[in-house]
Formats: structure tokens, C-alpha cells, sequence
């Protein structure tokens, strides 16, 4: 959409795969998207500079959406969106708890569902927005492999209301008194 305004948002760190970028919408509403590559084996300081990043950089958005993407290999940590919102289980280390703990203190939740070939859960959705449904992509913008299957998430972005101005008046032509029009009309001539 040409309406859709978007700029890099700048974070300073320098050691991590990852980029910011807000989309304005209008003044009052713009979303905060993030995409994210940590390597396997990757230490546990890497994941804690993403962490802060991320905290940092949603805290001082204003934005109304968030979207937090990315392989973050923790391929044995299954996650969950409930009524109680993120949980993590299974083989969950430090790097799980970590960024477990910071989506949980965000209120954010993961959407992605869609497990790789080899039945792990790789690509990662946190987001602030329930409403977001993620699918397999029909088409993919790059190569894939079987371990990133091509997602697509929707949202429906709410569209303000232009609040019309009711101090003008309108005539109803459909109700109108034709013959009296016309007799008027004739009488001037």
C-alpha cells in the first residue's frame, strides 16, 4: 500500500543478526516489526543482548503492534499461547528462559505453529496481537529450506474512523415535491 510509511529503526548493537523497522499507518497507529538470526550454539550473552534489545527498542516505540520474528534455534523448547499467556516447556535452558521471560514481561505471545520437516519449531512469532494467524506461505520470496518453511502472517490493521461533519444539510431529492418544482419554475419564466 502506498499509504504505508515505513523507516529502520537503529538499535546500536552491532553483534546481533537482527533488524527494526516501523510501519506508520497514520499518526496513531504504527506497528514495530523485528527479524532476528541467532546461530546455533550461539552463547548465552548473544541472547541476552537481543533480550535488551527488544526491550528496549518496544519500550521506546509507542507502537501499537509488535511483531518479533526469527530463528532463535531453540529447537527443543515448545511453545504455547493460553488464557495465561506465553508458556515455554520442554528442554528449556537459560537461552529459553531468557527470551521466555522477556516476551512474558512484554505480555507478547508466539503464534507459529508450523513445525520444519524435521518436527522442530525454529521460526518463531511474538507478538502482542492475538488476532495475527500465520500460515504456510503459497509463495516464497527466497529459497527455502526444510528447516524454514515460507510463513505468511495476516492481521487486519483497524482503520480509524473519519468522523463525518454533521453541520451540513442535505436535500432528500427522492421526496421532493416535483410538480410544485416545476410550477415554480414555470412561474418565473
Amino acid at each position: 500500500r502506498n499509504n504505508l510509511c515505513s523507516q529502520l529503526v537503529p538499535t546500536g548493537v552491532k553483534n546481533v543478526e537482527q533488524l527494526f523497522f516501523r510501519i506508520s499507518v497514520t499518526n496513531e497507529l504504527s506497528d514495530l516489526i523485528s527479524v532476528v538470526y541467532i546461530p546455533p550454539n550461539a552463547n548465552l550473552s548473544l541472547y541476552d543482548t537481543y533480550a535488551k534489545s527488544v526491550d528496549l527498542t518496544w519500550e521506546s516505540s509507542n507502537c501499537n503492534l509488535g511483531l518479533f520474528c526469527g530463528d532463535l534455534n531453540l529447537p527443543g523448547t515448545s511453545w504455547s499461547s493460553t488464557n495465561q499467556g506465553l508458556m515455554f516447556s520442554g528442554t528449556v535452558n537459560d537461552k529459553s528462559f531468557l527470551i521466555g521471560d522477556q516476551f512474558i514481561s512484554m505480555d507478547f505471545l508466539q503464534l507459529n505453529s508450523i513445525y520444519n520437516s524435521s518436527g522442530s519449531l525454529l521460526d518463531l512469532i511474538f507478538t502482542n496481537k492475538q488476532s495475527i494467524s500465520v500460515d504456510v506461505a503459497p509463495v516464497s520470496l527466497v529459497p527455502c529450506d526444510s528447516y524454514h518453511p515460507a510463513l505468511s502472517f495476516n492481521y487486519q490493521v483497524p482503520v480509524p474512523l473519519i468522523m463525518l461533519d454533521d453541520s451540513h444539510s442535505f436535500h432528500d431529492f427522492n421526496n421532493a415535491d416535483f410538480d410544485s418544482i416545476a410550477k415554480a419554475l414555470a412561474d418565473n419564466d
